[in-house]
């Protein structure tokens, strides 16, 4: 997985804001978070949020595990519709 990781190459930038998902049980996050978060930063031009969401790799996705992802992605849908709305307000 890790090499799958670091060779992925988009094809440009990516010009929004965006956030990382680690599942809290995977090893991933406690042996390479450092590095994925930077990987992304390579590419992510706006801003790049990480949280941990609780579960596994493999799990997150499955019954019981959704719903607290779904509030991750929900939360951090509603904070940056927020924050566009006020940098486009505010002077």
């Amino acid at each position: 997985q890790w090499e799958m990781l670091t060779r992925y190459t988009p094809s440009g930038p990516f010009n929004g804001d965006a956030l990382l998902v680690f599942a809290h049980d995977h090893v991933l996050k406690a042996r390479f978070e450092t590095a994925i978060v930077a990987h992304c930063r390579s590419w992510v031009r706006g801003q790049l949020r990480t949280t941990t969401t609780s579960g596994g790799h493999l799990s997150i996705l499955q019954s019981g595990q959704v719903g607290p992802l779904a509030a991750l992605i929900r939360d951090h849908l509603s904070t940056a519709c927020l924050e566009s709305l006020a940098t486009s307000v505010l002077p």
